[in-house]
């Protein structure tokens, strides 16, 4: 699968975006990090924590995995600003 190059602030702003779509996922917030190596399915980047009521983010653990993976399909993560296709093709 090619996926689209994103920086690490356009990736958390992409997670921010599929979170807003749901109405108890509001009060949770994401931090994007990247992995040192990429995992079996080419993905290079994690959401390694969130902050929010820890209730509610316990209860939500699910599906906040199941959207990040989602997203770590589409997307790899760059250093910069600048998004563009994956050059490397599948991964």
């Amino acid at each position: 699968m090619i996926r689209e190059l994103k920086s690490f602030t356009q990736l958390r702003v992409l997670v921010l975006a599929e979170l807003g779509k749901y109405a108890e996922f509001k009060q949770i917030t994401p931090e994007v990090s990247s992995l040192h190596e990429p995992d079996q399915s080419g993905c290079n980047w994690e959401v390694s924590r969130w902050a929010g009521p820890m209730d509610l983010v316990d209860e939500a653990a699910p599906k906040l995995s199941a959207l990040v993976a989602t997203l770590q399909m589409r997307y790899k993560a760059i250093t910069g600003t600048t998004a563009s296709r994956d050059c490397y093709g599948p991964r």
